[in-house]
């Protein structure tokens, strides 16, 4: 990006990246490019004033949650320890997130590829990476069980992605998993890639549950009802979600 196609692109920062959630015509071209450095020092500024409790919420929303319904993203946020409503308060006022009429969180793309792209930065080992979104990265963590301690949140868009048989070992190692998800972009396509959830004691510590096409009746009995505070099982074959006596 050289000389005035740059100026440009501080222009739109200044006049515009934190006040709406799309550029003006004309500037979409320039806005869809992958984050030049420059430009991600610019916008990361706002981030460093953050402190570890709004930065936490900004990456969870920049990674998992963009153009979601607010309310469940609150309760997950607050179930995951956040000071919730100063955190909110913070990135509101400094236009890092927003919530439309229509009771979505939004941010502007810009800023959700710098979160993403401070994720990416972490470790060169998508493993090590705190969230992960990416389905060639997921398939390969995953299918050869490569991941750590480091991860808190999984999305994976199953209509992107090869199909994953998970190991029984798979999750053993993610002490701090704190969002699961695994879903389908593709109206109508109601087809499960990722095989079962199976005992693990990667899922002690899940908030989030988000499982097209589960293909059992019940959930695996090692996840903790106590802290799982949202739960979706889209087309799946769910009749209860615990065996025994915790049914719903």
């Amino acid at each position: 990006m050289k000389g005035l196609r740059y100026d440009h692109a501080l222009e739109l920062f200044s006049r515009h990246a934190f006040k709406q959630n799309h550029p003006d015509v004309g500037y979409e071209e320039l806005s869809s490019k992958i984050l030049h450095p420059k430009i991600h020092d610019v916008l990361k500024l706002s981030y460093d004033d953050l402190d570890v409790n709004e930065k936490g919420i900004f990456l969870d929303v920049a990674c998992f949650f963009k153009s979601d319904d607010v309310y469940p993203v609150m309760k997950f946020l607050d179930a995951s320890g956040f000071h919730l409503e100063i955190g909110i308060s913070v990135l509101a006022d400094k236009s890092l997130i927003d919530v439309n009429p229509y009771d979505r969180i939004t941010m502007h793309d810009l800023l959700q590829e710098l979160g993403r792209e401070i994720v990416r930065q972490e470790s060169i080992n998508p493993g090590n990476q705190s969230r992960l979104w990416h389905h060639e990265d997921m398939y390969e963590i995953l299918t050869n069980n490569t991941g750590t301690k480091s991860i808190e949140g999984i999305c994976l868009d199953m209509s992107k992605a090869n199909e994953i048989r998970l190991n029984p070992t798979t999750f053993v190692k993610m002490h701090k998993l704190r969002f699961l998800k695994f879903y389908n972009s593709i109206n109508g396509d109601n087809r499960c890639k990722v095989s079962y959830l199976q005992e693990s004691p990667g899922f002690a510590e899940v908030r989030f549950l988000h499982r097209h096409g589960y293909p059992l009746k019940s959930l695996p009995s090692n996840i903790n009802q106590k802290k799982l505070v949202v739960i979706e099982m889209p087309h799946s074959n769910i009749q209860q979600f615990w065996d025994g006596t915790r049914q719903v």
